[in-house]
């Protein structure tokens, strides 16, 4: 993870909250339980939609890292699509099988089509190669799309919320409604 500069990361989410609970994630995502964030705006408001399409309200939350040093802290990184990176995810989906660490970051698989579910559980039976199952993930378009996962209260620590943004669905739109630099 590189720390030379100020990094700011995204927080999309159906739900309005005031602080990081990290009892209200779930054990079988990508990392499992932690505080998923991304480098890429764009990708926070998806999942922000997604998660607010039924109330028609949600929020992105960015944040900005405090100074650390990775020493104290215990991180994966998965830079690649490639064979580690999907048994990891594999393990965590599958199995919530995540080893203990503060941080994970790494390539964000594509979760827009059924084929990421099917690849997952095919390749744990094995009955589909790794290269097949990445085939099946990877984003199509080329783009690559990461996500942090803080997983501790000691990695949620160096995450400084600087703005809130909320979004009200209009239709077939979602239009911003508020801009704010406080914690709400």
């Amino acid at each position: 993870m590189e720390l030379n500069s100020t990094i700011t990361l995204y927080h999309g989410t159906g739900l309005p909250h005031t602080s990081i609970d990290l009892d209200k994630s779930d054990d079988f995502k990508d990392f499992g339980r932690g505080y998923y964030l991304t480098s890429y705006l764009e990708q926070a408001e998806r999942w922000a939609m997604k998660r607010g399409e039924s109330k028609g309200h949600c929020w992105v939350y960015t944040y900005t890292l405090a100074s650390f040093s990775c020493e104290d802290f215990t991180i994966y990184e998965f830079l690649e699509y490639n064979e580690d990176w999907l048994k990891f995810i594999t393990e965590n989906r599958k199995y919530g099988n995540c080893p203990p660490c503060d941080i994970i970051y790494d390539r964000m698989a594509d979760n827009q089509f059924d084929d990421l579910r099917e690849a997952i559980d095919m390749y744990a039976q094995k009955r589909l190669s790794a290269k097949a199952a990445l085939k099946k993930i990877k984003f199509k378009d080329g783009q690559n799309r990461d996500q942090y996962c803080f997983k501790t209260p000691k990695a949620i620590a160096v995450l400084q919320r600087t703005a809130t943004v909320e979004y009200v669905r209009a239709g077939d739109t979602w239009e911003k409604i508020e801009l704010r630099g406080d914690h709400t």
